[in-house]
């Protein structure tokens, strides 16, 4: 069965429910290289038939499209994977495709975030096999993901992505940079909120001048006024 049969029955004249069951049955035999090239060349039928595979087959989809295809943001394609994102567990590894926690580190920074909105935890995740983001980092990202996701995730062990004795010296280096900015950047807004201080310190002392000068002249005019009763009365 052709894909093009697929869209000649999805553009039928027929009651919806019938169709439905016809495009279902005939979907539910796919093998999974028949719905990657449905994927490639027509996503928006997939999409629209989409429920009809049980978890199993989802998970076998999803690891092997983010194995397999790169995406466009937005598209048709972005919205399988929050579907599959929300409905399958990135953690299990599926065959020769892996798991969908570390091949997601192979696309671009908005399919990352995908994942981390859905896992603010994302770092601490790991397969059945011990695997994960401190462990693939090294294999998957680019250095162009590397930065997102460093000025993006602000609980990273970096010590724990460091200790990976395979990464390569370029990203490394990355990542100690990054570091060192950090550092110093909490160094500036320390000296910042030193300053603050200093300058809030200051005006109260003003203020507490301004005061006690006030306080001090009403003193002054109370004696004036109690000097006039005691003048008055005799």
């Amino acid at each position: 069965m052709t894909d093009k049969t697929l869209v000649t029955i999805d553009n039928l004249d027929i009651d919806e429910t019938i169709k439905r069951d016809i495009i279902c049955d005939i979907l539910i035999k796919y093998k999974l290289s028949d719905i990657l090239d449905l994927l490639k060349d027509n996503s928006q039928l997939l999409f629209k038939y989409f429920d009809v595979f049980d978890i199993t087959s989802k998970q076998n989809i999803f690891s092997s499209i983010l194995h397999e295809m790169k995406f466009v943001e937005n598209s048709v394609e972005h919205e399988i994977i929050k579907k599959l994102l929300n409905e399958c567990d990135i953690k299990i590894v599926m065959g020769p495709y892996g798991s969908p926690l570390n091949q997601m580190l192979k696309h671009k920074s908005f399919v990352f975030d995908m994942f981390y909105e859905k896992y603010p935890n994302i770092f601490e995740l790991k397969t059945k096999y011990n695997r994960g983001l401190y462990t693939e980092i090294s294999t998957y990202v680019t250095n162009e993901l590397l930065i997102h996701i460093l000025n993006k995730v602000d609980t990273i062990d970096y010590n724990k992505l460091l200790s990976d004795t395979s990464m390569l010296r370029d990203k490394r280096e990355i990542i100690v940079s990054f570091i060192n900015n950090k550092s110093l950047s909490v160094i500036e807004k320390y000296n910042i909120l030193i300053k603050e201080h200093e300058d809030l310190k200051e005006k109260y002392n003003i203020l507490n001048k301004e005061n006690n000068d006030l306080k001090e002249s009403f003193d002054v005019l109370n004696k004036k006024v109690d000097n006039i009763k005691i003048i008055a009365n005799n």
